[in-house]
Parts: structure tokens; C-alpha cells; sequence
């Protein structure tokens, strides 16, 4: 019975991963949601403290297949295995049939993604975490440049490449000094004392930066709105609401690894959560592009993420169990809650696009009277993910909160008022940001003539969406199912003086249950007064104009002079590109005024560096003669300079 959840686990891998083969979409998507069935299984009982560990040696070279299903891996694999089905089905919709030449390898690359998605949860051994964590970037390029008709996608494609690669390198290099101390490539506790030498600090470092970019913290961000700009908007729900969470995993496994974390590692995660949160918050507020806009705000939530490991970090490093089951908890509630919401907003902007052909909020308006399910859907995501109450995100943040005041009581104020400031900062932007997307495209009047009449959106794409919607709101309605799953990993890292009973216990000031209680009557009384609304007859009448004689949708705010105050005040942190006219004359003509906001170190630090690095290359060219002799000569030199150095 030992092999059973192994066995599953590897039959459910290897249906998604043949997913793509099958010619028809349905046969696809069904051994799709077969696989992750399986494995969504697998993680419920590893929840249940069916915890396994399996070894197949000399399968890889110089290492085994290694995997272990503990409650770290159980609760990351649970929305990872769950969002995918919805994936396949939305994109069949809304990009097989306008690309059929490429819909199938779309599905293809798909499976294969998730297959590597799942497994880097579960494995133990370094050699099998980096094969997998670059198969997973070279399928996620493939899909990146699915749309590779154009410059844009292709540029992302490869921008995404580069920042898979480095990322990779960085971890195999971490994993080798890990192996040193270890005696092997497995996973396991860092003897004490380690982290404060020099191959320890090294190690650190590789790693923070190794997981940073993939979990697209800032200034490792730069793949990322770049990328889902200018990919399929399932393709850019895959990765951001469910690829960029491994690189959160990676930091979870490296506290449950060192045993005395020094304290200034929680202070550079926290300069890396807050940095985010505050540079994505602010650099969404003025995104015209609502997928760009997407990604920024995927870069704000993951940075406070970051801020709640950092807090996990301090408790261990301070030895405050709470402080640090505080952290691990919000963390992790904030990692599930953007796994749900994020696809849940990417799908709703690939319906957008569907109807509307643009992905320019500024020439969208006033589609909440066309597109009712879809405004509805996009506003409960938008709530949600900015975390307010009652909706499920309210509880991640919360817990957060109440970890940087358990912070405040034991005297660490520094770090505690650095992370409220920041949350608070960061939420209240990221509230203007939403508030701003959804009022541009959906209320007031067309701005465009491709917001007055719009595609109807096929009921393959509005189903995903409602699932999403329904499994957030039934987290929502019963917050307090979650608490007892949390229990196996805080035994995972140790705090068996802290268990979950404490933990409500702090949270009294608002219990879950009652949370739940109030969300089920705002929903009902909502659904009364939407009932009501129906039954009234309304007069509909123009809406004031001030005393004009005529108003047009010119005189509406635009999506710019909305964020203009904001932009004003931010100026310092962001890159402001304007394109002004020159008027001259008494009467001058037609003349045309944008703005734009690129992003500061993708253009200032990343681009000239690869442009550097390929001036370089073409230079070394000329090193390749394609003469026999020379590259002799090349051996002979690089024998003798290693043969120098051995002796020496």
C-alpha cells in the first residue's frame, strides 16, 4: 500500500504530461484533468499526513530520481494541479480556433509544463530540481513565442530564455556547495553554524537570486510584464498565476533547510518583498496595456508574499515560534489566494481582447453593459486580490498584519513598521490601480469604435472563469476549512509548540467563522437586491452634462488623467516617455499626445547588458578561423594553463 501514492502520483504525471498528443481537444483536456485529479489526490493525503519518499537510483547521471512528497509540496501542488484543466479549456476557445496551425502544440507544450510544474514540488535531489526547473523554462519559452508572427512575442520568448537560464545556473551552483556540506546531492538540513561561512553566504545568495527571478521579485522582474504583454492570455494565467509560485517554493524549502538563518537573510528578503510590492504597485497604476498591467500587479503581490517569508526568517532567527508560524501561514494563504484570482483576472482580459481586438485601455469603455458576466467576474477578482474583506484574500493579508504585530510586541519595530508601511502602501495603490482598470474598460461610454459593438464571448471561455469565481468564493464563505491544513507544516518546520489552535486564538479580533458568517449574508442580501433591481422598471434618462449642449465620450476621464496625481507623485521611480506636438500657428492641426512607462531595469540595466555582451561576442568572432591547427593550438594552451594551475 507504501507504493500506491507514488504510483498514482507518477501515473497522473505522465497523463498530463502525453496530454497534448491526442488529436481532439476533448479527448486532451479530459486526460489533462484525469492527470491532475491524480495528483491533486496525492497532495489531499499528503495533507493528511500520508507523507512518502521514493529513490530510483543511477536514473539521472550523477544523481537519482529523488521524490518526497511532504505538506510543503501537498499544499503548493493543490492549486498547480487544480488550474490547469481550466487552462486547457479557456485557451482551446480562445486560441485554437483563430490558430489552429499551432493550437496543437499550444496543448502540447501545455501538458509538458505542467508535468514539469508538479514535479518541482516533490523533488529531492538537486540534480532532479534543476533538470526539471529548466525543462520547465524551455517549454514556458515554447509557449511564450506560441504567437511568434510577431517581433514582440519573439523578443519576450527570448528575454524569458535568458532570465530561465540564469536563474538555473544560480541554483545549480547553490546546489553544489550544498552537496559539499551534505555529502550529496539530496535534500536535506544544513548543519548549524554553515550559513555563516563563506560558502554558506554564497549559497544564500545563489539561491535568493535563483528563486528571486523566477518568482519575478524585483530587480529580477523584468522577464515578466514583458512576457505576458505579449503573450496568450492563457498562456501569461499559467505563468503568472501558477509558474512564478515555484520560485516562492524554493525560498519556503530553504528556511525549512537551515536550522540558524542569520537575521540580516530576512532583511535582504524583506528589501526584495518591499521593493516589489511598492515598484509593481506603483508601476501598475499607469499601465495602458490591462496584461502589462496584470503582470505589475503579479510583481506587487509577490513581493508581500516575500515580506511574510521574510517575517517567517526573523522568527527562526530570533527563535519567536509565533512570529514565524504568523509568517509561514500568511504566506502560504497569499500564495493560494493569488493561484485562484490571477488566471481568474488573465482570463477575463483574454475575453476582452476576444471582444474588443485591443489590449489599450484607452480606447476601451462602458463594455459592463455588453459584457455583464465578464465585468462581474473581473470586479469579484479585482476585490479579491487586493485583498479585501470578506473575500479570501482579506484572510493571507490579515495574518501578515497580524505577524508584523507580533513583531511590534517583541520589540523588532524596525522590521515590523517596514512591513506595514509597505502593505498598506502597496495595497492602497494597488486598490487605486483596480479601481482605475475596471472603471476604464468596463463603466462609462465607449472611447473607441471597437468598444461599441463587441464579439460575444463563447461559453467555453465565461466557464473557466465561473469555476475560478466559485472556488474563490466557496474559500471565501468557509476561510476556517484551511486553518487544520496548516497544522502538518508548521510540524514540518519544527513549531510543535505552536499549533493552529493558538493561531485562531490571535485571530478572535476577526474569527474566521464569523468572517465566513458575514460573507454569507452579503452574498445573500446581494442576491436579493439583484433580484429586486429586476423586478424595478427604471426610466432611463441622459445623465447631467453641466450645461453642455452635446457631450461625447472625450470629456470622460482618461485612463492617464485618472493615475495623473499618482504618476506626479512618483515620478522619481518611474520612467515617464512623452510624445508632445509641436504647435505652431494660430490655428495648427491635428496633432497627437502619449505617454508611456517603461520599465527602468529592463531598459537601463538589463538591455544594455545583453547589447554590450553581443558587441562583445561579434568582436571574439574572429577566434573562430575554422582552421584545424588553431583550434589545436587552443587545446594545447587551455592543457598547459590547467596543468600550470594544478601544479601550482
Amino acid at each position: 500500500m507504501f507504493y500506491l501514492a507514488p504510483a498514482c502520483f507518477l501515473f497522473g504525471i505522465s497523463l498530463v504530461a502525453i496530454s497534448g498528443v491526442f488529436r481532439h481537444y476533448r479527448y486532451s483536456i479530459g486526460a489533462l484533468a484525469s492527470g491532475c485529479c491524480l495528483i491533486f489526490g496525492c497532495a489531499v493525503s499528503a495533507l493528511m499526513a500520508k507523507t512518502w519518499f521514493i529513490n530510483l537510483p543511477r536514473l539521472l547521471p550523477g544523481g537519482s530520481v529523488a521524490l518526497q512528497m511532504d505538506a510543503i509540496a501537498a499544499w503548493f501542488l493543490l492549486p498547480l494541479s487544480a488550474i490547469p484543466p481550466a487552462i486547457s479549456a479557456y485557451g482551446h476557445e480562445y486560441w485554437g480556433k483563430s490558430h489552429s496551425n499551432s493550437a496543437k502544440k499550444m496543448r502540447l507544450l501545455l501538458g509538458f509544463s505542467t508535468a514539469s510544474l508538479c514535479l518541482i514540488p516533490v523533488a529531492a535531489h538537486g540534480i532532479l530540481f534543476a533538470i526539471v526547473w529548466e525543462l520547465l523554462a524551455i517549454f514556458g519559452f515554447l509557449m511564450v513565442i506560441g504567437e511568434d508572427s510577431t517581433d514582440e512575442a519573439r523578443h519576450a520568448g527570448w528575454v524569458y530564455l535568458g532570465a530561465g537560464h540564469v536563474s538555473v545556473l544560480c541554483l545549480i551552483a547553490a546546489f553544489g556547495l550544498m552537496a559539499k556540506i551534505n555529502g550529496g546531492g539530496f535534500f536535506a538540513a544544513i548543519p548549524a553554524g554553515w550559513v555563516n561561512t563563506g560558502d554558506g553566504i554564497a549559497c544564500f545568495l545563489l539561491f535568493l537570486a535563483g528563486f528571486a527571478i523566477k518568482a519575478g521579485l524585483f530587480p529580477f522582474h523584468f522577464w515578466l510584464p514583458i512576457a505576458h504583454g505579449a503573450v496568450p492570455c492563457q498562456v501569461a494565467a499559467f505563468s503568472s498565476g501558477l509558474g512564478v509560485k515555484v520560485g516562492l517554493l524554493g525560498l519556503f524549502r530553504l528556511l525549512l533547510w537551515v536550522p540558524d538563518p542569520p537575521l540580516w537573510w530576512a532583511g535582504c528578503i524583506l528589501i526584495l518583498g518591499v521593493l516589489s510590492a511598492l515598484l509593481g504597485a506603483i508601476n501598475s497604476v499607469v499601465q495602458k496595456d490591462y496584461t502589462r498591467f496584470l503582470a505589475f500587479s503579479t510583481v506587487e503581490n509577490m513581493g508581500i508574499i516575500a515580506i511574510a517569508l521574510s517575517l517567517a526568517f526573523a522568527g527562526k532567527a530570533l527563535n519567536q515560534p509565533l512570529l514565524m508560524a504568523l509568517g509561514i501561514a500568511g504566506g502560504l494563504i497569499h500564495v493560494l489566494n493569488h493561484c485562484i484570482t490571477k488566471p481568474l483576472l488573465f482570463f477575463g482580459a483574454g475575453a476582452i481582447l476576444y471582444a474588443t481586438g485591443t489590449r489599450d485601455i484607452e480606447q476601451l469603455g462602458g463594455l459592463a453593459k455588453q459584457q455583464q458576466k465578464i465585468a462581474v467576474t473581473f470586479l469579484f477578482g479585482s476585490i479579491a486580490i487586493c485583498g479585501l474583506p470578506p473575500l479570501f484574500g482579506f484572510v493571507g493579508k490579515w495574518i501578515i498584519l497580524m505577524g508584523a504585530f507580533e513583531g511590534f510586541m517583541h520589540g523588532n519595530w524596525i522590521w515590523a513598521a517596514t512591513a506595514l508601511a509597505s502593505i498598506a502602501l502597496a495595497s492602497g495603490l494597488t486598490m487605486l490601480a483596480y479601481t482605475r482598470t475596471f472603471g476604464m474598460i468596463f463603466l462609462g461610454w465607449p472611447r473607441n469604435p471597437v468598444a461599441k459593438k463587441t464579439k460575444k464571448i463563447p461559453n467555453l471561455m465565461v466557464r473557466p472563469i465561473l469555476i475560478l469565481v466559485y472556488i474563490a468564493a466557496a474559500l471565501s464563505l468557509l476561510p476556517v476549512i484551511l486553518m487544520p491544513a496548516l497544522q502538518p507544516l508548521l510540524d514540518l518546520y519544527g513549531q510543535t509548540d505552536v499549533s493552529m489552535g493558538t493561531l485562531p486564538g490571535l485571530l478572535d479580533h476577526v474569527p474566521m467563522v464569523a468572517l465566513g458568517l458575514l460573507t454569507c449574508l452579503i452574498s445573500v442580501f446581494a442576491v436579493i437586491v439583484w433580484r429586486w433591481i429586476k423586478k424595478v422598471t427604471f426610466r432611463l434618462q441622459p445623465t447631467w452634462d453641466c450645461g453642455y449642449a452635446k457631450t461625447s465620450p472625450r470629456v470622460q476621464y482618461t485612463a492617464s488623467g485618472f493615475a495623473q496625481i499618482a504618476n506626479d507623485f512618483f515620478s522619481g521611480t518611474l520612467l515617464n516617455m512623452k510624445s508632445k506636438p509641436h504647435i505652431r500657428g494660430a490655428f495648427p492641426g491635428q496633432s497627437h499626445y502619449s505617454t508611456k512607462s517603461p520599465d527602468l531595469v529592463l531598459k537601463y540595466g538589463v538591455n544594455p547588458v545583453f547589447h554590450g555582451a553581443a558587441w562583445l561576442m561579434a568582436r571574439l568572432r574572429i577566434a573562430q578561423g575554422g582552421l584545424l591547427p588553431i583550434y589545436l593550438l587552443y587545446v594545447v594552451i587551455t592543457l598547459l594553463i590547467l596543468l600550470a594551475w594544478t601544479l601550482a
